[in-house]
């Protein structure tokens, strides 16, 4: 299951809105989320995302910011977080802050 490991920023802002993405992700992930394929082979990483959320409040965009090493893993970031995020949705309450709000989040994948 990936599991964001920290806030990047020292802004309130983006510290509850990472904290509200995380919580999430975390609620609302599912074992599809994961391929059968990656999670057998025992590929794990962390793949850093970074969200944006425009002025009026709705996600403007995802992007990997710095990959895994794993091509197949990346790809899964981006299909989760554009599953629970989809662009043009509104997003979490504390990323809503009337200007254009852009955060790093770290996905962690890792094999139990």
């Amino acid at each position: 299951m990936p599991l964001p490991s920290y806030a990047q920023g020292e802004d309130e802002h983006v510290r509850a809105c990472v904290a509200e993405l995380a919580r999430l992700i975390k609620t609302r992930f599912i074992a599809a989320d994961f391929p059968e394929v990656l999670r057998d082979a025992g590929v794990g990483g962390v793949v850093s995302m970074q969200l944006t959320v425009a002025r009026n409040g709705t996600v403007s965009g995802w992007a990997v910011t710095r990959g895994s090493g794993n091509g197949a893993l990346d790809d899964t970031a981006l299909r989760l977080v554009h599953r629970l995020f989809p662009n043009g949705s509104s997003a979490p309450l504390d990323c809503r802050v009337g200007a254009e709000l852009t955060v790093g989040l770290p996905l962690k994948f890792s094999v139990r």
